[in-house]
């Protein structure tokens, strides 16, 4: 039986019924399942609550805020992967292939190939700005993406979020034949609409500025000083919950920011709104607008990498020139006064493309080629 070492940097997206936030590892593991594939996956994590094929290893990291990042990354990184490699070493396993899941695990990765003679895959899940960089600036913003991209894995998978991942990484060296880009998929449940007697306007994410979290608190006041009977429902976690809170809190009679449940539980809410807003600053081809116009869910976003190949402007939602929170504001109230006709056209966007199965057969068949 074909043996996978999986290396990854979270211990709560293993299982597809709690997961929270985007189920990548957690269909993964499911589907190798399905295929036959046994898997022992190492982590780092606290816990000691899991199966015996999961593997938590403890260490002792730095912090890592704002200020002292561009030291602590570095030595982050080798903390977590000789932490890593130690534990795997203690299991005295052989496996066929080993997979990583973040460019945080990317040494240990590698380092156990070799001792391993195995092959060696490594995932991306996006780039953001790492193309944007100078070649110092680089090493700087994004140390485990460079050092990641140094060591040559035997595949390299970059999902698509938009931001065009896979050109960077065959730009910054890799070979065009050893990077696979992976589709971001439909989901595989969609869940009745719901219509509302007052506008109901969701926004889905984790709290912070790569999501553009800081646009909210403009956003909403505008649009609440031209149609004051609208509701936001503001879903997700992370640490900016607290100040958006703080500064939303005389709008708590039309403002709700909930923590985000499971991921089948978030994927109703896209039913449940009439009109999804993305304020991403980097990609909008993200699961959060596939997912809410796969649900006939009309989406109005900010103009970055990808927005266009989901939104059509004014047929599907609306396109808004990056970050102009008042032409934002003002596309939102022009869209729910059109949001019947925008139904139909926002399911008709995702058509064809592919769901979770189509994604993990294309994934799944390239790691079994690779360990062939």
């Amino acid at each position: 039986m074909a043996k996978i070492l999986i290396l990854t940097c979270w211990d709560d997206d293993f299982d597809l019924e709690t997961v929270r936030g985007t189920p990548e590892t957690a269909y993964l593991l499911h589907y190798l399942d399905k295929q036959g594939i046994s898997q022992s996956v190492v982590f780092p994590s606290k816990r000691n609550d899991f199966p015996p094929n999961f593997v938590p290893v403890r260490v002792k990291l730095l912090p890592s805020g704002r200020g002292i990042r561009f030291v602590s990354t570095p030595i982050n990184y080798f903390f977590l992967n000789f932490a890593m490699l130690r534990k795997v070493r203690s299991l005295k396993e052989k496996y066929h292939l080993v997979y990583s899941l973040c460019s945080s695990t990317s040494f240990a990765a590698w380092k156990i190939s070799k001792e391993q003679g195995i092959p060696y895959a490594q995932k991306f899940s996006g780039l953001i700005f790492f193309g944007k960089y100078g070649k110092f600036e680089r090493w700087l913003q994004d140390f485990h993406t460079s050092l990641t991209i140094k060591l040559r894995p035997d595949l390299t998978f970059v999902v698509d979020d938009g931001s065009g991942g896979g050109r960077i990484l065959i730009d910054s060296g890799l070979s065009e034949k050893k990077v696979v880009t992976l589709p971001n998929p439909v989901p595989e449940k969609v869940f009745l609409k719901k219509r509302n007697s007052s506008p109901v306007i969701g926004w889905v994410g984790r709290f912070n500025r790569l999501k553009g979290v800081n646009f909210l608190p403009d956003i909403i006041v505008d649009v609440l000083e031209m149609m004051p009977d609208v509701k936001f429902r503001i879903v997700g976690f992370g640490p900016y919950r607290s100040l958006l809170e703080k500064k939303l809190r005389k709008f708590r009679q039309n403002v709700t920011i909930e923590e985000g449940g499971t991921y089948f539980e978030t994927l109703k809410i896209y039913g449940e709104i009439d009109l999804f807003i993305s304020t991403n600053v980097y990609a909008n081809y993200t699961l959060p607008v596939l997912e809410a116009l796969a649900h006939g869910t009309p989406v109005v976003a900010f103009s970055v990498p990808g927005t266009g190949r989901l939104i059509k402007d004014g047929i599907n939602g609306y396109v808004v020139s990056p970050f102009n929170t008042g032409m934002f504001a003002r596309k939102i109230v022009e869209a729910l006064r059109r949001i019947d006709e925008m139904v139909v056209p926002a399911r008709e966007a995702v058509n064809g493309l592919p769901r979770w199965h189509n994604r993990m057969a294309l994934e799944i068949t390239m790691l079994k080629r690779l360990m062939e």
